[in-house]
């Protein structure tokens, strides 16, 4: 615990649950007299300040994930007041004249606009306006990795049943030390005593950082049946190599609630442990055809995760276009144009009786067309239609063929 020179009171709570800590807090501060006082919870220093002052309720603690959309709607002096240094007068005039007032309308600026315009000083209050706030109240702690050990002198052990419930002991004790800190660790190391005075040790890694003691007990009961011993244990050491802290998604690869989240990554990375498994990410390339821009590839679980959870910008909501597995054939009516034919209405050929779908607007053609070089030629007409019940919808004429496609809609 520290105090600053402003007098705000600073908790390191790190690895502690945020409403215990910000009750007692409250409590001890009632205790020495200070009936006013507000406690503010946060992952970084200018979130919890600001949620220190703002004065909602005694103890304000901001979730995990959720400290950019809570700083959002207060203004820009609330920001600075919490700020490690003010921001200059030159910068509040900056901001002031072109009208930016509140930590949300900073937040939704590019980095690119905010340098060309504010320069380093306004790069730096825009990413307290994010959230983004690199100080350290409290410097790191320095203390040893979790490790555990137990050796035994009246007997020596050969079987891997008997190894392997040790093992689950020492896992659970440092699995549990790890949680009391909120982090996870990426590799430890196994160390078999053999009654010779000899040391075997083996490096077992995982594919995130994790505590879970399920994990680890499985990877290291794994490790375990791959091993062959010469001789008999008379101990085992468990040691942690490496430890980071323990992300929690925001969203999900397969469901965009957050109920399954966990599940599903620590299902990923079973399986990517096991070697059962590889995870996909999507590229997307300039391929004139639209089937053709999007590509599957095998990519880290950690790139792929990060990229569905974390450091994606606020965007407004747009359409996604939705391509079928492959372009329907449907009949087509056209009506001419000055140097073409428009489609007016469209019916999928091959689902019984449907009906005609009335096209209210047809904007195009786009043409593309290639392949040439590689003896599969191409040449399409795309249309962006919509349709009398207000659905966007992208047709396109196979010329070469002679014949119409549905290739998907927007959504």
């Amino acid at each position: 615990m520290l105090t600053d020179a402003r007098g705000m009171i600073w908790v390191d709570a790190r690895g502690l649950p945020p409403q215990v800590v910000g009750d007692r807090t409250f409590a001890l501060a009632g205790e020495h007299g200070c009936t006013a006082a507000r406690v503010g919870v946060a992952r970084t220093a200018v979130v919890a300040a600001v949620a220190a002052t703002v004065g909602h309720r005694p103890v304000m603690i901001v979730p995990p994930g959720g400290e950019r959309a809570f700083l959002a709607p207060y203004p820009l002096r609330m920001l600075a007041d919490a700020a490690p240094l003010p921001p200059s007068p030159r910068l509040d005039a900056a901001l002031a004249d072109v009208g930016i007032e509140r930590c949300g309308e900073l937040a939704a600026l590019t980095l690119e606009e905010i340098e060309v315009r504010f320069g380093a000083e306004g790069v730096d209050f825009w990413r307290l306006a994010r959230a983004q706030d690199r100080r350290r109240i409290f410097p790191p702690a320095s203390r040893t990795l979790p490790s555990a050990s137990l050796a035994w002198e009246e007997y020596a052990l050969r079987d891997v049943e008997r190894l392997a419930f040790v093992v689950n002991r020492l896992a659970g004790t440092v699995c549990t030390e790890l949680q009391s800190w909120g982090e996870g660790a990426r590799g430890m190391t196994l160390a078999f005593t053999l009654t010779n005075r000899t040391t075997i040790e083996r490096r077992v890694r995982s594919s995130r950082e994790t505590a879970n003691r399920a994990t680890w007990t499985r990877l290291l009961r794994a490790e375990l049946e791959r091993l062959a011993l010469r001789g008999a244990v008379s101990g085992l050491a468990l040691h942690v190599d490496a430890v980071g802290e323990v992300e929690t998604p925001q969203g999900d690869l397969f469901d965009r609630g957050l109920q399954t989240a966990r599940a599903v990554e620590e299902a990923l990375s079973r399986l990517l442990d096991d070697g059962q498994a590889t995870v996909v990410g999507l590229t997307t390339s300039a391929h004139p055809r639209p089937e053709r821009r999007a590509q599957w590839g095998a990519r880290p679980l950690a790139d792929v995760l990060r990229e569905e959870t974390v450091g994606r910008p606020q965007t407004p909501p747009t359409l996604a276009l939705q391509l079928v597995p492959a372009p329907r054939p449907v009949a087509v009516k056209t009506t001419p144009r000055r140097d073409h034919y428009a489609p007016t209405t469209y019916r999928e050929r091959g689902r019984g009786q449907s009906p005609d779908v009335e096209l209210l607007t047809a904007a195009g053609p786009d043409r593309i067309s290639g392949g040439a070089e590689i003896g599969e030629p191409y040449v399409r007409d795309y249309f962006q239609c919509v349709t009398a019940e207000g659905m966007l919808v992208l047709l396109y004429h196979d010329v070469i063929a002679e014949q119409w496609y549905l290739h998907g809609w927007w959504d």
